[in-house]
């Protein structure tokens, strides 16, 4: 992991600072005075966080002779404060990089000095191989997928002892790179058994990574191709569990973007008991002018049609849900004439066949779910569940 320099008096913040960074896998060294931080640069550490009220004074003066001394953008360093709106012009003016009041909760620090090792971090690393130990802590065994962001491995996490999904980020540019980041550390607060759960998440020599829960089961595209559709039973169960998925994400503020067969792992193949994962296009709250406009992002036959004039929202998600639920009623796509942009198109101008041999309160909710107009749809989680509260299900198809 990283080599931090803590320069500033014993306090207990500073030492909370150190355990926390220090258990994150961080080589962490505290410095007391001005000479000795001087000293410490030499060293070439990645990251200085230095405290204004060091006990021989200079924190200022210190910050500015070592930016001077560096390369543009070499080494971040966040600046200690009490607070004061000239502290904060001053210590920027010195060459901080970023300023935080000094006691902030440990959580907001180390959020923080993830952040800006991710930005300091290498454009490019080499793409890690199967059998190679990572981060320490990851073995290797098998390779899931790669996209733009680079791979998914099978790995063992061999301090824990437990199978993971070890996403790696090996490029990308810094606001792809703080996006990634941002995300990982919203979904890590996202607590149900219906989304894969964040296990782990860090940075070393240019590679970003994010362990998440590896899912035994089958995704609902290889159950329904093997077994042919549900029950209506099933099908009850499967969308109250969803639901349960998507009620998590609205309240972290995140909309998932693309939710599809393959994307909702069968935990040992039950519909009661189905985790949605890959959230490599899932859109939070906090992001702005990520994606292009002109980029449909999404999968055509489950993507909501109003996403070809605005971004996705929770409506969308719904709709999504919906075309899944279907899916797994049919046994098959909705419209399996069409492909691409034309299937978006087709769907938006009528809606989706709904299989007769399901209950007429089931029935209606999935017309409900997959409206194409966002008006008349079911709008959030908290909807759909009040929708599905009163639906018993039959056993027969």
């Amino acid at each position: 992991m990283a080599h931090i320099a803590l320069v500033g008096k014993a306090t207990p913040a500073q030492e909370a600072y150190a355990v926390l960074l220090t258990n994150r896998g961080h080589r962490v060294i505290a410095i007391a005075t001005l000479k000795e931080a001087e000293s410490a640069v030499d060293a070439g550490p990645d990251l200085l966080v230095i405290d204004s009220d060091l006990p021989d004074g200079g924190a200022l003066e210190l910050t500015s002779r070592i930016r001077r001394s560096l390369e543009p953008g070499q080494l971040p360093i966040i600046f200690l404060t009490g607070g004061a709106e000239d502290d904060y012009r001053r210590a920027y003016a010195a060459g901080a990089t970023d300023c935080l009041d000094r006691g902030v909760p440990p959580p907001v620090f180390l959020a923080k000095v993830t952040h800006l090792l991710n930005r300091a971090a290498p454009a490019r690393a080499p793409l890690p191989k199967v059998g190679e130990l990572l981060f320490g802590r990851y073995e290797l065994i098998g390779f899931l997928g790669q996209g733009s962001y680079g791979a998914v491995f099978d790995a063992t996490d061999q301090v824990k002892n437990r199978r993971v999904a070890l996403k790696v980020m090996v490029g990308g540019d810094p606001e792809s790179r703080d996006r990634f980041v941002r995300e990982t550390y919203t979904l890590a607060g996202v607590k149900t058994p219906h989304v894969a759960e964040i296990l782990g998440f860090g940075h070393t020599s240019g590679l970003l990574y994010c362990a998440m829960e590896c899912v035994d089961g089958v995704s609902v595209s290889e159950k329904v191709q093997r077994h042919g559709p549900c029950t209506e039973r099933e099908l009850l169960d499967f969308l109250r569990a969803m639901v349960q998925a998507l009620a998590a994400l609205e309240r972290s503020g995140f909309v998932h973007r693309d939710i599809k067969p393959t994307n909702v792992v069968l935990r040992d193949g039950r519909y009661d008991s189905p985790v949605l994962v890959d959230f490599g296009l899932a859109k939070g709250a906090f992001d702005s002018g990520v994606t292009s406009p002109s980029m449909l992002m999404g999968t055509p036959g489950y993507i909501a049609p109003e996403i070809l004039d605005g971004p996705a929202n929770a409506c969308s998600d719904v709709f999504s849900l919906g075309q899944v639920a279907l899916f797994v009623a049919w046994g098959w796509e909705a419209f399996p004439r069409e492909a691409g942009i034309h299937l978006v198109l087709a769907m938006e101008k009528q809606p989706t066949p709904v299989p007769d041999h399901l209950s007429e309160r089931m029935q209606r909710i999935l017309r409900q779910m997959t409206d194409p107009a966002p008006s008349r749809r079911l709008k959030s989680a908290r909807e759909l569940q009040a929708a599905l509260k009163p639906v018993r299900g039959s056993r027969g198809r």
